[in-house]
């Protein structure tokens, strides 16, 4: 199990409690595709997957179609995932905010794909993703 590259719970519900479980995880050193779409995550489970800091490989991480608000500037504001190639935040309640705070972070050089369709955001977090988000060709 200590070389899991791709763990895939989508459309489970899981909830925060079981997102907090799976955010403690340390033997996941290989881990580099992260799917947890559909699951009833909220704030408190965003929180925890972002905290982690052993998913060094993480390359791809989908957490559709959850309750995720606030919990979006934290995972923004992640400094260990600087092999981070596709983050899909769609069809949460991620606010103005939260777009805001994915134009500052500065590890996420290989980011190549952000999907934020069906979010909360406005134009203030449009125009700054529009002035400030800058993704790998």
């Amino acid at each position: 199990i200590g070389k899991t590259e791709k763990l895939q719970l989508a459309i489970n519900q899981i909830g925060e409690k079981g997102c907090r479980a799976i955010g403690v995880n340390t033997t996941w050193e290989n881990l580099k595709g992260l799917y947890l779409s559909g699951d009833k995550i909220g704030d408190e489970g965003a929180t925890a997957i972002v905290r982690n800091d052993t998913w060094i490989n993480l390359e791809f991480l989908q957490l559709i179609n959850n309750n995720i608000g606030k919990g979006a500037i934290e995972l923004a504001g992640s400094t260990i995932w600087n092999k981070l190639k596709f983050l899909d935040l769609s069809e949460n309640n991620i606010s103005d905010e939260g777009g805001i705070d994915f134009t500052r972070n500065t590890i996420w050089k290989q980011l190549k794909r952000i999907n934020l369709v069906r979010t909360e955001i406005r134009w203030k977090g449009a125009l700054a993703l529009g002035l400030g988000l800058k993704l790998k060709q």
